[in-house]
């Protein structure tokens, strides 16, 4: 099947054999065209991604995943472009009340209303309720991120679920459905967890 006009192709995870590589990669930059491909892999699978790159000859520039640094950056960068795009004569009738909730409250009064627009203020397992999963698609899980760049505190995946599992309700300790997939990352773990049980794992973290 050809598609035309394919400027992204994007792999979830690298193939083992170059040859399927290049020709999911060839979806794009046909007829003289440029095109990008991105491909996610685990740490596991890096032998893999090396593999294409020898066979191909092509040059990769490697990014690592984002981290809760990285996001938090990316929201508030997110926020400020929407703040800032408001015109004046929207925001003139509250600039009087604004100056006045500086005065009583000081920067904290911004940082919650950048709070509110970011969504950090809602409810995780009421906001996470129809939402999959960000690591699996999973529906009914929550990936929570746990930051651990030199992988110090844990340093096995057997680990991160033998912490989670002592974390769970006493209900829930048995119950081999609670945490799903654990990835390794740069920043440190990923981890799906049944939505009913974020909260508290969040808290017993």
């Amino acid at each position: 099947v050809d598609f035309e006009d394919v400027s992204l192709v994007l792999q979830v995870r690298p193939p083992r054999d170059a040859s399927q590589y290049v020709h999911r990669a060839g979806r794009t930059g046909r007829a003289g065209q440029g095109g990008t491909v991105i491909t996610l892999y685990e740490p596991s699978e890096h032998r893999h991604v090396q593999r294409v790159r020898e066979v191909t000859k092509q040059k990769f520039r490697m990014e690592s995943t984002p981290g809760p640094g990285d996001i938090h950056h990316a929201a508030v960068s997110r926020i400020l472009d929407d703040l800032l795009a408001v015109q004046e004569e929207e925001f003139e009738p509250f600039m009087e009340d604004a100056a006045k909730l500086m005065d009583d409250h000081g920067p904290q009064v911004l940082a919650t209303a950048m709070a509110v627009l970011d969504a950090r203020h809602a409810d995780l397992e009421r906001s996470a309720n129809d939402a999959p999963s960000l690591l699996t698609g999973r529906r009914g899980f929550v990936c929570l991120l746990a930051h651990d760049p030199q992988h110090e505190a844990v340093d096995s995946i057997g680990d991160v679920r033998h912490i989670i599992a002592a974390i769970l309700p006493k209900g829930a300790r048995s119950s081999d459905t609670a945490v799903g997939r654990v990835a390794r990352t740069a920043d440190g773990w990923a981890i799906d967890v049944d939505r009913r049980f974020a909260i508290a794992i969040i808290e017993g973290l």
